[in-house]
């Protein structure tokens, strides 16, 4: 689902790639979002080749041991453990900020201590469906539109090779460094804070195969499939290098290989949900960026980031004002990315996500959901999306209790959506 493309013009970026005015009318609600700025020295895509838009944060829970108290603000839940809207309270002016304090996060600290960051900490930020917590980026000062609020330097990046089509490359990539022990102790304080293998078991990836049978949208159906296969078919050739006349089922019995590919699993995870693609001078690289990555999705977001050539730093820019006690967020995907994406990479779902419009809309021909076919007329393009808004709406009724409650939040937003865009093709009806 290529949301856009960019290319550099001198030293200016081009945006291109956007939907036709015959077809922004089915998008009303906020318009897609402005490129991510660079200066001179190139930008940051915040893309994963085709389709995958790389998210500076997953979400990430910790024991209840390891932070002070986050009450000053609450999140209304998305789905089972999405991020969902925030909810300011009255007190969010406040200037006292409770942030985490545990010795991961200390040692992260210090492993941060060429970067810049004055005015925001780590917290915990509290969902209101069961108590339960994700990790984010809070302002502890305020900090007026137009400054940054955090700088790292490339050096503290972690660099995983070229832009490509298959997450699973960089993965063994990834794989290879927590292995390597000089490596790994370089880059050990932060590695210390990513997710572990149960927290990221969220995304469409892990899903079994009734959660998978029960999803209303078949091409994000077809889409996990084939990056599972891909998947698969890497950790074989490249991680483990068994028989290869064992099929996958048999190999996965092993318990050696089977923890194996549990790791590899959570490092293409980190690849989908945390990196960043960033195009620079002469290449296009993908980088997980320390801090940044823990910076939560809204995608009503002004915040933008750059790569910043003459510091050669990564820098995160406030878009407005930001009070003591606001989390700090980021647009994912440059502000266009549907559910289907939100939900296959990042493992949560947007509520009201007005992209959601475009998952209904006829593909052209060799090109994204996110680029509607212009070579239908005006009724043709209304009856193609009926029928695709009908055949979720026949599903619904059929199909009355769902598998889980993560395909129950993915499905009803679907549902909805289908329903808003019925009225807008078929009014009066």
């Amino acid at each position: 689902m290529e949301v856009m493309k960019w290319w550099r013009h001198s030293e200016s970026i081009v945006q291109v790639g956007f939907l036709s005015p015959a077809h922004l009318r089915w998008l009303n609600g906020r318009p897609l979002s402005h490129p991510l700025r660079s200066n001179a020295g190139g930008c940051v895509s915040q893309r994963w080749n085709r389709s995958r838009t790389l998210c500076p944060a997953g979400p990430q829970c910790w024991p209840e041991s390891h932070h002070k108290s986050a009450s000053w603000v609450t999140w209304r839940a998305a789905g089972a453990r999405g991020f969902g809207k925030l909810v300011r309270k009255a007190n969010a002016r406040t200037s006292s900020v409770t942030v985490s304090d545990d010795a991961h996060t200390m040692r992260f600290y210090d492993y941060l201590r060429t970067a810049s960051f004055p005015k925001v900490a780590l917290t915990e930020i509290l969902l209101s469906e069961g108590g339960e917590r994700i990790r984010g980026v809070v302002a502890t000062a305020p900090i007026a539109a137009g400054e940054i609020i955090c700088s790292i330097p490339l050096e503290l990046a972690v660099s995983l090779g070229t832009e490509g089509d298959d997450p699973s490359l960089p993965a063994v990539t990834l794989m290879q460094m927590l292995q390597d022990e000089k490596r790994a102790r370089e880059y050990e304080a932060y590695f210390a804070v990513l997710p572990e293998e149960p927290a990221c078991r969220i995304t469409t990836d892990y899903y079994s195969e009734q959660e998978l049978a029960g999803l209303w949208h078949p091409p994000t159906v077809e889409e996990t499939q084939r990056r599972l296969a891909r998947v698969r078919h890497t950790f074989r050739s490249a991680v483990w290098k068994g028989d290869a006349d064992v099929d996958d089922e048999e190999l996965l019995r092993d318990p050696t290989a089977r923890d194996a590919f549990a790791q590899f699993q959570r490092c293409v995870y980190l690849i989908v949900s945390r990196t960043l693609s960033v195009r620079r001078r002469y290449d296009t690289r993908r980088f997980l960026i320390p801090l940044v990555d823990m910076v939560n999705c809204d995608i009503y977001s002004k915040n933008e980031m750059r790569y910043e050539s003459q510091r050669d730093a990564f820098e995160l820019v406030a878009g407005q004002a930001i009070l003591p006690g606001e989390q700090v967020t980021l647009v994912y995907g440059g502000g266009a990315l549907a559910n289907d994406r939100f939900v296959q990479d990042y493992g949560f779902v947007v509520p009201d996500n007005p992209a959601d419009r475009l998952l209904f809309m006829p593909q052209a021909t060799g090109g994204s959901r996110s680029h509607p076919s212009a070579s239908l007329s005006e009724a043709e393009f209304r009856n193609e999306v009926a029928r695709r808004c009908e055949e979720v709406l026949a599903l619904a009724e059929r199909e009355t209790t769902a598998v889980s409650k993560r395909v129950e939040v993915f499905n009803g937003q679907l549902l909805r959506t289908a329903r808003d865009m019925l009225k807008r093709v078929r009014p009066g009806q």
